[in-house]
């Protein structure tokens, strides 16, 4: 069962009570923050880290502790385990529910380069337009505070028409851009030679990169995350529309699931040419005493509006 433990007004803490079905059985504390109660004695067991202090009442010991993310557990007769989880000491009638934003992560539209002239340089293809007219009206509902966009020209051209239809300026931001793995490619590859060599997937450590003047995995997600922490705080309650690439979509997505710029790259997401992706985004934690921050994924790589007979992968 769920309750409260209050010795006075100031120290309240939600917890977890579980019965064990006999006296004296081992209690196992989960962390290395926490409140003791011995019912033998009356006192209170503290441990921070590795630091042990005794206190004679909860209000003592919540001093002690400070504002850690505690497990309290007591021992003697009658054995229970009460589990808290919070950011510092609250009253539950003070709990709060904290704003949210919406970000929707588009990937341009489908584009096309002329011999000679390199991928990054590449325009909207006669697809790629009707793709980006598609993905423009289902960015019109609800409508946008904001709308962001990586720099190169695929994706430019992309929110430039998501601007037409909802009425707004694009701020272009180049750490939007897709992840610079250096001079590794000759010009007059296709997209489709790229593709069929996958470097990509050669690019996983965070010291990775695929060229000398390429970025590591590490720089191009510590970049990413940086524009996506500002854009968040920027638009608390609004919807957000930031127009970008599969790989930068990506590394926003792991940022949303708390993996940093040092973890390997072990997993990927389907982001198709002008798929949006929605992300409900709670920038300084949903609730009081809970996650620093909180994410939904409403949809990840969709398509649904786009005609099936527009559709690409690339």
């Amino acid at each position: 069962m769920t309750g409260l433990i209050q010795n006075s007004a100031r120290v309240a803490i939600e917890f977890e009570l579980r019965y064990f079905p006999r006296a004296g059985r081992k209690l196992r504390l989960v962390s290395h923050n926490s409140i003791v109660f011995h019912s033998l004695t009356g006192r209170y067991e503290v441990r921070r880290g590795e630091e042990v202090t005794w206190a004679g009442s909860l209000e003592e010991a919540a001093a002690l502790l400070g504002s850690a993310t505690v497990t309290l557990g007591r021992v003697g007769t009658g054995l229970a385990v009460i589990k808290a989880r919070a950011t510092g000491w609250y009253h539950p009638r003070a709990v709060r529910h904290f704003p949210s934003l919406r970000l929707s992560l588009v990937r341009h539209a489908q584009a096309r380069h002329a011999p000679g002239i390199s991928y990054e340089d590449a325009s909207l293809s006669t697809l790629g337009r009707m793709q980006a007219a598609a993905v423009a009206h289902a960015c019109t509902d609800p409508p946008p505070a904001a709308l962001y966009s990586s720099p190169a020209p695929r994706a430019r051209q992309t929110a430039d028409v998501i601007g037409v239809a909802t009425g707004l300026s694009v701020t272009v931001d180049e750490r939007l851009l897709e992840y610079r793995s250096g001079t590794i490619t000759d010009p007059g590859l296709t997209v489709e030679q790229i593709l069929e060599r996958r470097g990509d997937l050669l690019a996983w450590h965070p010291n990775s990169k695929l060229a000398p003047d390429g970025e590591t995995i590490r720089e191009f997600a510590a970049r990413v995350e940086a524009v996506t922490d500002e854009i968040t705080a920027r638009h608390v309650s609004e919807r957000v529309v930031i127009v970008s690439h599969a790989g930068a979509i990506h590394m926003i997505m792991r940022w949303a699931s708390g993996l940093g710029p040092d973890t390997p790259v072990l997993h990927g997401f389907l982001i198709a040419n002008a798929s949006i992706s929605e992300l409900v985004h709670w920038p300084g934690g949903r609730i009081t005493g809970g996650a620093p921050r909180h994410t939904e994924f409403a949809s990840v790589g969709s398509v649904d509006h786009v005609p099936t007979e527009h559709r690409s992968g690339n």
